[in-house]
């Protein structure tokens, strides 16, 4: 964690310009297209990129989907109270399941929060149920149903 802190220290104005072109267009990058962009020769954006995705500053290239033209219409935020000790473990249970977008260890009354998106209402219903009845970790969970997704981004934009 340390190596990567470091590493965004010591961006300069060049990998600033590369990252934020990549924020406007991420395709596998084609070196001759982004040099040309930013008025840079490819061998540089290679290398550039190169140290970047060493650095960890770059941890990969993934196709934004439109999730809700793929069917997944329920937007909810689970917060999640856990037993003392145990916010680790609910995390790794749900760390890769599909339909959670982000899990949040946070400070407040409740010790989670995860994003999750679902097809349905049944869908997200049973996830709730299942969730609370198969971890013994879960002291409680409050869901927040979303009405509508004004802005849905991971990605601060530009990177300054």
């Amino acid at each position: 964690m340390d190596n990567i802190y470091n590493m965004a220290k010591k961006l300069d104005e060049i990998d600033k310009k590369i990252l934020n072109q990549l924020l406007v267009d991420a395709k596998i990058p084609n070196y001759n297209k982004l040099g040309k962009a930013l008025d840079l020769i490819p061998q540089t954006v290679h290398n550039r990129l190169k140290r970047l995705t060493r650095g960890g500053i770059i941890q990969g290239f993934v196709p934004v989907l439109d999730l809700k033209k793929l069917g997944y219409t329920i937007t909810a935020i689970i917060q999640v109270s856990a037993e003392k000790g145990q916010t680790a473990t609910l995390i790794e249970k749900y760390i890769h399941h599909k339909n959670v977008l982000a899990i949040y260890d946070v400070l407040g009354p409740h010790d989670i929060m995860l994003i999750v998106k679902f097809r349905s209402t049944e869908e997200l219903e049973k996830f709730i149920k299942e969730f609370q009845i198969k971890n013994s970790e879960v002291r409680n969970t409050n869901t927040i149903s979303v009405l509508s997704v004004q802005k849905e981004w991971m990605t601060p934009n530009p990177i300054e």
